[in-house]
Formats: C-alpha cells, sequence, structure tokens
C-alpha cells in the first residue's frame, strides 16, 4: 500500500487516493442496514471496482469475480494486486469497514486498470468502464481521481444506465475552482456522484476536497479498517476509501428497487444524506444515510412536488 499521507502517482496523469494507517476507531455508524443476509429471491448486485486488482481476501473472496485486465486493452482476469489499493476498496464494499457486520449482499467484478508493476493507465481505465457497462453492471466504484480525462467521461456518457460513484480527491481543495479539472468528478452527467471523505462524527476530512456544483455528499472515509492483498487488517483513510461505502449503499437500494434509474439513485442517495455537523462544501451538504436514501426514492413515487424528476434539487424536506 502507499506510504501513510502521501500523494502517490502511478502515471503522470492519474493521481491515486492513498491509505493511512492508524490504530483509531472506525467510521462505519452511517451504513446501517447496508449489508442485508444473502436471499435467494434474487441475485446480488453485481458492481465493478475499477481500480488496481483486488486479492481474494476475507469476506471479499467468496464475493469475487474473476474480472479483467484493461491497461489498455481488455483481457479476461484480473492480475495479482501489487499496489493493494483496490483490494482495500473491494473489502470496504463487503464490509463496510466492520467485520463484525453482516457482509453485503454483493458480486464484486474488479476491473484491473494497472499493469505489473503498480501502474495505471487513463486509457486503461476508459475501456474498463466500457467493458463493465457492456456487461450490464449497475454500479461502477471508480475510485481514482485523474489528471486527465483522456476518454474517461466519453465511457461514462455513452453508460447511462450504469452508475458511477467517484471520489473527490484529497488535496483540500474546492474542485469547482480548479483550472485543472479534478476527472471523473467534475463530469456533470446525473448518473455520476462524487463522494468527500468525514470522519465518524460526520465531520470533514481535513485532506478531503469539496465543491458544491461537483461533489455530492460526504461517507465516512477515516481511519477505516479493511485488508491488504495479505488478508492483514489495516486501516485507511481518503476519498477512495469513501467510495466503496456509497457504492455498498447504493447496491443495496438496488436490490430493494432494482428498476431503479441511475440519475434517481443517485439523487436518493445525494439529497437523503444526513446534514453534517459543519458545513462540508457537497451539493447534498450531508453525510451518506441509507434509510433517509430510501425515504427519498419512497417519496420520488408520489404525486406533485416529490414526484420523480430526478434532475431536481435537493429541497431539504427530510430536515
Amino acid at each position: 500500500m502507499p506510504s501513510a499521507d502521501s500523494d502517490v502517482s502511478r502515471a503522470p496523469a492519474v493521481r491515486s487516493v492513498v491509505a493511512t494507517v492508524t490504530v483509531t476507531a472506525s467510521a462505519v455508524a452511517v451504513l446501517a442496514g447496508c449489508g442485508p443476509s444473502r436471499s435467494t429471491a434474487a441475485p446480488p448486485v453485481t458492481v465493478a471496482v475499477v481500480d488496481t486488482g483486488a486479492a481474494p481476501v476475507g469476506d471479499l473472496a467468496d464475493r469475487l469475480g474473476d474480472g479483467v485486465r484493461c491497461a489498455p486493452t481488455c483481457t479476461p482476469g484480473a492480475g495479482a494486486d501489487v499496489d493493494g489499493h483496490g483490494t482495500a476498496v473491494a473489502d470496504l464494499l463487503v464490509t463496510g469497514g466492520d467485520p463484525d457486520d453482516e457482509p453485503a449482499d454483493v458480486a464484486v467484478l474488479p476491473v484491473q486498470v494497472s499493469d505489473d508493476r503498480g501502474e495505471l493507465s487513463v486509457p486503461g481505465v476508459a475501456a474498463g468502464i466500457r467493458w463493465a457497462a457492456e456487461r450490464g453492471v449497475p454500479v461502477v466504484a471508480l475510485p481514482l481521481v485523474l489528471g486527465v480525462d483522456d476518454g474517461v467521461s466519453d465511457s461514462i456518457r455513452s453508460s447511462p444506465q450504469r452508475l458511477f460513484v467517484v471520489p473527490a480527491g484529497n488535496d483540500g481543495l474546492d474542485v469547482d475552482e480548479q483550472a485543472v479539472p479534478v476527472h471523473p468528478c467534475v463530469d456533470p452527467a446525473p448518473n455520476v456522484l462524487c463522494v468527500a471523505a468525514s470522519d465518524a462524527a460526520g465531520r470533514p476530512y481535513d485532506s478531503s476536497n469539496r465543491g458544491r456544483t461537483s461533489v455530492d455528499l460526504a461517507a465516512p472515509g477515516v481511519d477505516l479498517r479493511t485488508l491488504d492483498p495479505a488478508g492483514r487488517t489495516i486501516r485507511v483513510s481518503g476519498t477512495s476509501f469513501a467510495v466503496p461505502l456509497v457504492a455498498r449503499a447504493a447496491a443495496a437500494l438496488l436490490s430493494e428497487r432494482p428498476d431503479t434509474e441511475p440519475a434517481e439513485l443517485a439523487r436518493a442517495l445525494r439529497c437523503g444524506s444526513r446534514p453534517a455537523p459543519e458545513p462540508n462544501g457537497t451539493a447534498g451538504g450531508g453525510v451518506l444515510d441509507l434509510q433517509r436514501a430510501r425515504q427519498v426514492l419512497d417519496d420520488s413515487g408520489r404525486p406533485g412536488p416529490a414526484g420523480s424528476d430526478p434532475s431536481r434539487p435537493c429541497d431539504g424536506s427530510l430536515g
């Protein structure tokens, strides 16, 4: 894994958010209900993780598909995760950072966009997105910050039936004001959900980027418990690690409401975020809350002002 609190460049165009190894408490309380027990009534929701690959460790092992490597050409079967970032993200997707909680009923599809040295390929990211979309994957966790677009936005926009969950980045900046865009967070597509990081109390993570136009909500991303490729417990912090918790919540909602459109799902998670204890510089102004997101979806089926237009702003009616 990358060293603590250092931004590591995988390629000139790629800025990957990184892990922090610490020993304090985990921040996962807002995800209550994200890990439904396995059901024979419906298959698990598939979530693609576009990252450095994933190792079959812990509860992730039984939920991990064979995946693909796109660096940049896509070939069947992902290689070893020599970096560890993808494994940490994928494990959080399953466990939510709490190994004692019920694992999420998800199928994890690793889309590896790095080579044997851990170097990321931006064209590989674009190709991996297309590969996952072509296979009907409903939720794509893309926990990478890219310095250039290089086809990534085109791949996202050509996949309107997929929800993409992406990080805001860890530079402590307002992404709406940057001369060099922070991709894919700044993509205005309605099926892109950009996530900032918060601590256990819902306060903004010091290094998390923000942006009232581009960043949709915050989620726990400080001192989360996860696993490395060797199956060892580590603690990680950063907006990359908030991404799988939001993707996990999206999968939970889709398992209950499989016909929900990606833009509607994104709005429910944004507008259902619970108020943060202090301003966090996001469009929704709050922190991930699955129960409130469910309420937004329930309200969206009603006629009148609470109707189902996913493009309308949050109205604050949840309080």
